[in-house]
C-alpha cells in the first residue's frame, strides 16, 4: 500500500493562520474606525520648512518681515464645530458656552441647535478652546503655525493666492459666520478651509512684537495678557493672512472660534 501523506494537518493549521491575519485585520480597522470617529476633525499636515512671516502692506505690528523655520505639525481642516464642541460638553470636559449667534441671526438659538451644527463654535475664551483642543489630545497652533497653514511658502496676501473675489469669501451685504468650508475655492494651498472670511480664530500665541520668537515667552501659557486671534472676516485687512487680533484670554464674541494643531512628532 502506498504511503499517502496526511494534508489535513497543513490545511488545519493554514486555516488558523488566515482565520488569526483575518481578526487581526478586523481589529485593526476597529482601532483606525475609532481613531477617525474620536477625532472628528480631520488634520492636514504641513510640511517643515520655512515660510514668510509679516507684510511690509500691513499694520505696524506685522513689522518685520522674517522666515522662521517651523517643524511638521499637522492643524484641523476646517474650525471646529458647534457638533464637535457638543461632543467635549458631553463628556463634561468643556464648558457650556451659553451664548449663541443672536447677535447675528435671532434663529441660533444655541450651539446644539442642529440647523448649526456645520458652524464654527463661538463664544469660547482662549481657556475654553485650550481645554478642548487637550480634550483632542492636540493644542491650539502658535501665531507661526497658522500663518504658514494659512499663506504657504510664497508669502501670498489671502489664503487662496494674491487676488481677492466673491468666489472665495463672503464679502458684499451683512456679514456672518458660515458653515466651516462653504467656500471650497477659498481653500488654503494646503488645503484648509476658513483661513479667511470666517470667525477669528484663538492661537496660543500672546499679543508681542514681532520678530516671532517661540523662546521669547509668547508662548508662555500661564499668561494673562493678551493672545492673538488670526482670520475672519468683515473687513478687507482681516481677510489678509499677515492680519493680527488680540483680545484678553477671557474675552468671548461672537465672531471668534478656533481650531486645534498637533505635533507631527510628539
Amino acid at each position: 500500500m502506498d504511503f499517502q501523506p496526511d494534508n489535513s494537518k497543513k490545511r488545519n493549521g493554514c486555516w488558523i493562520v488566515f482565520v488569526s491575519l483575518f481578526a487581526v485585520t478586523l481589529l485593526l480597522c476597529f482601532i483606525s474606525s475609532t481613531i477617525s470617529s474620536a477625532d472628528v476633525e480631520a488634520m492636514v499636515l504641513i510640511p517643515a520648512g520655512s515660510f514668510v512671516m509679516g507684510s511690509d502692506a500691513g499694520d505696524v505690528d506685522e513689522l518685520p518681515v522674517t522666515t522662521p523655520d517651523l517643524d511638521t505639525f499637522y492643524i484641523n481642516k476646517y474650525e471646529i464645530t458647534n457638533q464637535s464642541y457638543q461632543l467635549c460638553v458631553k463628556d463634561g470636559v468643556c464648558k457650556i458656552n451659553h451664548d449663541s449667534y443672536k447677535f447675528y441671526r435671532a434663529a441660533y438659538d444655541s450651539y446644539a441647535d442642529a440647523d448649526f451644527y456645520k458652524f464654527p463654535v463661538v463664544y469660547v475664551d482662549w481657556y475654553m478652546a485650550k481645554t478642548y483642543c487637550e480634550w483632542r489630545n492636540a493644542r491650539l497652533p502658535t501665531e507661526a503655525e497658522w500663518e504658514k497653514a494659512a499663506r504657504g511658502t510664497d508669502g501670498r496676501i489671502y489664503p487662496w493666492g494674491n487676488q481677492f473675489g466673491p468666489n472665495y469669501v463672503k464679502f458684499s451685504g451683512e456679514w456672518w459666520p458660515q458653515a466651516v468650508g462653504s467656500y471650497e475655492d477659498g481653500k488654503s494651498i494646503y488645503g484648509v478651509y476658513d483661513m479667511a472670511g470666517n470667525v477669528q480664530e484663538w492661537v496660543s500665541s500672546l499679543y508681542m512684537p514681532y520678530p516671532y520668537n517661540s523662546s521669547d515667552g509668547r508662548e508662555n501659557v500661564e499668561s494673562v495678557d493678551q493672545r492673538v486671534q488670526r482670520g475672519g472676516g468683515g473687513a478687507w485687512a482681516i481677510y489678509r493672512t499677515s492680519n493680527r487680533s488680540h483680545y484678553y484670554p477671557t474675552d468671548k464674541s461672537p465672531i471668534v472660534g478656533f481650531r486645534c494643531a498637533r505635533d507631527a512628532n510628539p
